[in-house]
């Protein structure tokens, strides 16, 4: 049920256009803190993905958030990536200057806004370009994460949040954790066909770690056949 009359939050579309937004997602390998991969895209568009064959070896971890970093920084207004950006740098304000959202399936992957953040605070990887742009990536990600918390914010937003929001759900604030869980509620048809399209969704998961079975028993493999490659690789190039 619609927890009032009044959304108060901006539409995409409407009040907010679509290349104003800005939707993330990540996966990353089950007790790692870094992301295996990252999706980024406009709403309606296909994705831009980004993985990496080994999310335990910092330096591919590194290289897939430098290629990521501009899409994020350009998307904010960076002034170094945006042309936006450098006008409102050097004083000329417009008025009319863009309010930039990022959107998130839910609140795990917030936090690895926080995890990119601290990661890359003070690094030192690569080239000094490449230094130059986690930095900004770290500082970026981190106030996105403080902007989060504020109350009333409409920067980050975090879909799972924004419906239990807008929405009164049949179920305890646990489940309201998954999106595919919510949005089976909020289809077409009667009750027990959303409550059914609601249970389904909810098998599948959306967090930023992946199914364990499906990362054991599909994906474990062959990182095991990647890092026994580049191992045979390392020896040769020793001989």
């Amino acid at each position: 049920m619609p927890s009032g009359q009044t959304l108060r939050i901006p539409k995409p579309g409407v009040s907010v256009k679509k290349n104003e937004i800005l939707i993330v997602a990540f996966v990353r390998m089950g007790g790692e803190s870094a992301p295996w991969g990252v999706a980024f895209g406009r709403p309606g568009k296909k994705p831009e993905v980004l993985s990496i064959p080994e999310p335990r070896n910092r330096d591919f971890v590194s290289a897939m958030m430098s290629d990521f970093a501009p899409a994020l920084l350009t998307h904010f207004l960076s002034p170094r990536h945006s042309e936006e950006g450098r006008v409102e740098a050097h004083g000329n304000h417009r008025p009319e200057l863009p309010v930039r959202q990022i959107w998130l399936p839910n609140a795990a992957h917030l936090e690895m806004l926080h995890c990119i953040a601290y990661t890359y605070h003070r690094t030192k990887y690569g080239a000094e370009h490449r230094r130059e742009g986690l930095q900004a990536l770290s500082r970026l990600c981190n106030w996105l994460f403080r902007e989060s918390q504020r109350v009333g914010q409409t920067v980050t937003m975090v879909a799972t949040q924004v419906l239990s929001e807008a929405y009164t759900f049949p179920s305890d604030d646990v489940r309201q954790g998954h999106l595919g869980f919510l949005l089976g509620w909020l289809g077409k048809g009667g009750r027990d066909a959303r409550r059914a399209a609601a249970d389904l969704a909810e098998q599948e998961p959306v967090s930023t770690n992946l199914d364990p079975e499906f990362e054991r028993e599909r994906l474990q493999p062959l990182v095991q056949a990647f890092n026994e490659a580049r191992g045979e690789d390392n020896k040769a190039s020793m001989a």
